[in-house]
């Protein structure tokens, strides 16, 4: 949410420095000085060195913004999801026959049995993904929760050890 409000906070100060540059007037960023209206940015009165500095660094805060909000590191594993496997295929599970082949995905490399949990009557595998990435794990995810033994998928926390 955050992110949308900074392009768009940016995207309407680029307009209005804009409109500033070649002279116009914009309702949004004009205001009444001693009868005249005068654009926030000095209107065709300030010099082109002032404006291009201006719009300069308007460009380099959003830039900036941009690139920090968007380059935090995930908290979760980026090459494995966790799987939950539904009752009827206790066995199965126990049994260990599921393979790679079963999830029908060409990403995953391999899969680890963590173990059969009689409380949540699940049994819990790690799946471990060729190629890694944020967006790697979301198709992981939403084509492994398609599957019929699958209960539920979710990325792993880098808190928890897989």
């Amino acid at each position: 949410m955050s992110k949308k409000i900074v392009l768009i906070g940016a995207l309407l100060v680029m307009i209005l420095s804009l409109g500033a540059c070649v002279g116009t007037r914009l309702e949004l960023g004009t205001y009444v000085s001693d009868n005249k209206m005068v654009s926030f940015l000095g209107g065709s009165k300030m010099s082109k060195f002032r404006k291009f500095f201006i719009i300069g660094v308007t460009l380099i805060i959003i830039m900036s913004a941009g690139v920090f909000s968007g380059c935090k590191k995930p908290d979760y594993y980026t090459d494995r999801v966790s799987v939950s496997i539904k009752t009827e295929y206790k066995d199965k599970f126990l049994a260990e026959e599921f393979t790679v082949a079963d999830f029908t995905w060409d990403n995953v490399k391999s899969i680890k049995y963590e173990g059969w949990y009689d409380t949540i009557y699940r049994g819990i595998m790690t799946v471990y993904l060729k190629k890694a990435g944020k967006l790697q794990i979301k198709n992981a995810i939403n084509h492994f929760e398609g599957l019929d033994f699958v209960y539920i998928a979710e990325h792993i926390s880098e808190a928890t050890t897989a």
